[in-house]
């Protein structure tokens, strides 16, 4: 038994020595490849440890590590584009046409009460009509997607969707009612 210890603790040194030395002798390449990828000069290093922290667990299932490292940089920078596109969706305020709230039953007075408003709403509703509402109103993720975060069968998904835009509508023409907090 010790034994396999020590050639599993020799191994890992070996493994880390071999990514180590790869980060080293490949930076030039890698950077320049990230800067091609136009990854912003202040994020390239932060996607660079990322991608090395992938490489060492996935190491065992990897033939090629520095194509590798490569694919994987560039599945990460995907990632954070498409990330960042969705959060600024998030944040921008919604038409409230969008989610069949009329202007008229709409008591915010600016785009930061709408914003305010629409969260306090939101957040009435339970987890999965939450994560319908915005998976498919707001971003326009696919139904089936959408259902399988949400938890709820694809077939069952309309039907909660619809009951949670009218329970936000209800929820809108009544807010003029309710003081602010």
């Amino acid at each position: 038994m010790g034994t396999l210890l020590a050639r599993d603790l020799m191994y890992l040194a070996e493994r880390n020595r071999a990514i180590e030395r790869l980060a080293v002798e490949e930076r030039g390449r890698i950077l320049r490849y990230l800067s091609a990828l136009r990854v912003p000069p202040t994020n390239r290093e932060d996607l660079l440890q990322t991608g090395l922290v992938l490489l060492l667990q996935k190491w065992d299932s990897v033939e090629d590590p520095f194509s590798w490292l490569l694919g994987a940089l560039r599945n990460l920078h995907r990632t954070q584009i498409r990330d960042q596109g969705r959060r600024e969706r998030l944040f921008q305020t919604p038409a409230p046409t969008t989610l069949g709230l009329h202007s008229s039953s709409v008591p915010a007075t600016s785009t930061a009460d709408l914003r305010i408003d629409l969260t306090r709403w939101l957040f009435a509703l339970s987890r999965p009509q939450r994560i319908l509402v915005v998976g498919l109103v707001l971003f326009g993720d696919p139904l089936g997607e959408v259902a399988r975060r949400a938890g709820v069968k694809p077939a069952s998904a309309q039907t909660l969707k619809s009951r949670s835009l009218k329970r936000l509508r209800r929820l809108a023409s009544f807010a003029d009612l309710v003081p602010k907090k």
